[in-house]
């Protein structure tokens, strides 16, 4: 997948709001929140977050876990404005804000009762774990890459005589990824050709 995503930002730049069209594109703006989301484990007000939990096994095995979470939002730049539908959507998020590490039971142990939430944890137990959270805040710069589509508008006014409000939205489509990064294009695609294949992100496993 991480060959994917860089060759469809290679391909595609961003584009101003006022002159999008439908199909594969990309903005840059501002990141604008629609509803309100905090991170259920920090209480960071937020529009995404990514949680990643390192776990050390009692038989020396390591296991890794990346868990998100995104709500909608409107990328905002000097030309308008464009909805986000960020469900399985990829969140490349460069800025981690919290981490930590310690024993299993130990002042993180809100971590592991959101992470067993969300997915099921060895029941063998562990020695020692290791956490980092990244978030996409109100207001922060944001570049979206992915299928632009007009969905219908919950919000437009619509009646027996007139069709439903339409509005442009971005949305993940098969073979066309939809990214949400905390970067520019320039200075995110430098950076992805470093991962490695087995380090791509995963997609939003969870919508708000």
């Amino acid at each position: 997948m991480i060959q994917t995503i860089i060759e469809q930002l290679e391909r595609i730049r961003p584009t101003a709001i006022a002159e999008l069209k439908e199909g594969l594109a990309a903005v840059e703006g501002r990141a604008v929140p629609l509803a309100p989301f905090a991170s259920p484990v920090s209480g960071v007000p937020a529009i995404a977050m990514v949680l990643v939990l390192e776990l050390e096994l009692g038989d020396d095995t390591h296991r890794r876990y990346e868990l998100s979470e995104a709500s909608e939002f409107a990328v905002e730049d000097a030309s308008g404005r464009v909805h986000v539908s960020p469900g399985s959507a990829h969140l490349l998020l460069d800025v981690q804000y919290r981490q930590g590490n310690g024993e299993a039971g130990s002042l993180a142990a809100d971590v592991l009762r959101y992470a067993r939430s969300r997915v099921e944890l060895p029941a063998m137990a562990f020695r020692s774990f290791s956490w980092r959270e990244a978030f996409l805040e109100p207001g922060e710069q944001v570049l979206v890459c992915g299928e632009l589509r007009r969905v219908i508008d919950p919000g437009g006014a619509s009646s027996p005589y007139r069709q439903n409000a339409l509005r442009p939205t971005f949305v993940a489509a098969a073979g066309r990824p939809l990214v949400i990064a905390d970067r520019r294009r320039a200075d995110l695609l430098p950076s992805l050709r470093l991962i490695p294949r087995r380090g791509t992100p995963g997609p939003v496993d969870a919508e708000r």
